[in-house]
């Protein structure tokens, strides 16, 4: 098991269930966080690793010009809400918006970009854009295609990230980030 974390844990019946049939048969479970490492810290298996995306060689990707893009990795709150406590999905929604007319008005190019279609990137995206007629928004969906990805972050010169990976990848690109 590579670059996991565990978690939400509600119990601890769960936790030991988790341990038993699912960690223990492992040869290497890798973490990538402490939290989830002390959970299991107990099995020799376990060890503490820093997120795989630091190992991914992004050199190629350093290279290319960026433009006056602006990329905003976007997540639905509703879908997430077990994870986040007091979560307000509607504010954080009128937040993207605010940013997609800022930086729409100061002349850049808006891709509102989603890492994972089954928690709801993509729906909350186009909601997003019907709900703004009057920009022109792009969107990119990840399928799969890294280097399609890559390229297109590196593209940009500015990368909201809602999302952990968004904000590593903004890290070992070297971007301007915002939080």
């Amino acid at each position: 098991i590579i670059g996991s974390n565990i978690g939400p844990i509600h119990t601890n019946d769960y936790l030991k269930r988790l341990k038993e049939e699912v960690f223990s048969s492992a040869v290497d479970i890798s973490l990538r966080d402490q939290k989830s490492y002390n959970m299991i810290s107990d099995l020799s298996a376990a060890r503490y690793t820093s997120d795989l995306v630091f190992t991914y060689d992004v050199s190629p990707y350093k290279t290319i010009k960026s433009s006056k893009k602006v990329i905003i990795s976007v997540i639905d709150c509703e879908k997430k809400s077990s994870q986040m406590k007091n979560v307000n999905s509607q504010l954080y929604e009128e937040k993207i918006k605010e940013l997609i007319s800022y930086f729409y008005t100061q002349g850049f190019e808006v891709e509102l970009f989603s890492f994972c279609k089954k928690e709801g990137d993509e729906r909350i995206i186009d909601k997003i854009i019907n709900e703004l007629p009057y920009y022109e928004i792009k969107k990119y969906f990840y399928t799969g295609d890294i280097d399609s990805a890559l390229r297109e972050l590196a593209i940009s010169s500015i990368i909201v990230g809602s999302r952990f990976h968004a904000n590593m990848l903004v890290v070992i690109l070297t971007k301007f980030v915002v939080c």
